[in-house]
């Protein structure tokens, strides 16, 4: 059986561009770091989250942050969220609860009763740590097809951008020739995967990448250095593509899309998967059409 990697826009072992849009196609921009602003308090957000027997989706302000369908095993994990924080305030953390999974991968009718989830989201300062948000869904009724709750907290952060805030609402558009256009998306950015068309891929990234290396506050040389060669490793991957099994996905109200996973090993996950001898590698590709009448761009 083949391990399944994902790879999380909220982390550095996301598909990181290290181009320019400005600068040849062929040359690499290793000022990246110059382009993100410093700032002398950088909090930072991290969640954690801990299942135990049951399946779950995560959103903030409905962005995905993840998506586990599993055998009801105890999991858990954790990673920052800022680049889902574009800006200080308010923000809601939905928690969908789901039966487990069977061995064929399909979902139970019930939650078990001994089902749960713990949540936590951290917000740290240098050396300071402060707990903002800690609870726990524990499933105490029969019968549940699923247990949905949102959690609201606050964010203070010393950036501001503009991320999807801005970004056209693809609910009011043709279903039809919008899945069309974004399965295109996703087809020519594998198509670019299998030619490893470095400099193409970068441009193609390059929003998203900035984005999340101010959230992050990569303003060091040495972190360009870092994300120019996770990218140059991550396209010379051996590896084959294919995009079958999926449906379209709106998140932020409408304002980004994806297509994601509806066959069973990989339920909910994103369609763009890259396959190896021992390993799945699945990509985060979330679009938004930043103005009406605009090319879909990568956002997330």
């Amino acid at each position: 059986m083949k391990t399944i990697i994902v790879l999380l826009s909220l982390t550095i072992l996301m598909p990181y561009s290290s181009y320019s849009q400005n600068k040849d196609a062929n040359s690499l921009d290793d000022g990246l770091y110059k382009k993100i602003k410093a700032y002398k308090e950088q909090p930072e957000y991290w969640i954690f989250i801990h299942s135990n027997n049951c399946s779950y989706t995560a959103t903030v302000n409905d962005m995905p942050i993840y998506t586990d369908f599993n055998d009801g095993s105890m999991k858990s994990l954790s990673f920052p969220l800022n680049p889902l924080l574009p800006t200080s305030g308010t923000y809601g953390l939905k928690l969908r609860v789901l039966p487990k999974q069977d061995d064929t991968f399909n979902l139970a009718s019930k939650i078990e009763k001994s089902s749960s989830i713990q949540i936590k989201i951290s917000r740290t300062v240098g050396k300071e740590e402060k707990t903002i948000l800690d609870e726990t869904l524990s499933i105490k009724e029969d019968d549940l097809p699923y247990l949905e709750k949102t959690f609201n907290f606050n964010v203070e952060v010393p950036y501001s951008l503009t991320g999807w805030s801005k970004s056209t609402n693809l609910q009011k558009e043709n279903e039809d020739g919008l899945k069309k256009e974004v399965a295109d998306f996703y087809q020519n950015m594998m198509s670019l995967y299998e030619k490893r068309e470095i400099a193409a891929i970068s441009n193609i990234y390059y929003l998203r990448q900035l984005e999340n290396a101010q959230t992050l506050y990569l303003s060091g040389k040495d972190d360009t250095e870092k994300l120019i060669a996770k990218l140059s490793e991550e396209i010379n991957r051996v590896q084959k593509f294919r995009l079958e099994d999926y449906k379209l996905q709106f998140y932020a109200n409408g304002k980004v899309v994806g297509l994601i996973r509806t066959d069973g090993e990989f339920l909910g996950k994103s369609a763009f998967l890259g396959l190896t001898e021992q390993k799945f590698f699945i990509y985060s590709l979330l679009l938004h059409r930043p103005k009406p009448g605009a090319s879909l761009e990568v956002i997330r």
